[in-house]
């Protein structure tokens, strides 16, 4: 598009989709279709379940970090029963 002799115009449009952002303890209590979660190994374990426990099913599940470490720490052993049954639940 011209504007005049010496001006042009040149627009280019994108979608954009709109999303929001909420702390964990502000989403206690819902659900929701799909998550992103920035996963670190350094969180308490109350934490990541706390996480992991507000999406309804794994394929709305998406995990990120920081440091490009794709090993999940949390859930193994005896010590941590409250992530043990999230793990469990999703193994179905």
């Amino acid at each position: 598009m011209q504007l005049s002799p010496t001006i042009k115009c040149h627009r280019m449009q994108f979608h954009i989709i709109p999303v929001y952002a909420i702390t964990l303890y502000k989403s206690q209590g819902r659900t929701f279709d799909q998550i992103v979660y920035q996963y670190d190994k350094s969180q308490l374990h109350q934490i990541v379940y706390m996480a992991l426990s507000r999406v309804t099913s794994l394929d709305g599940l998406h995990v990120t970090n920081t440091r490009s470490d794709l090993k999940f720490y949390h859930g193994f052993g005896p010590a941590c029963p409250t992530v043990r049954k999230v793990r469990d639940e999703y193994r179905d």
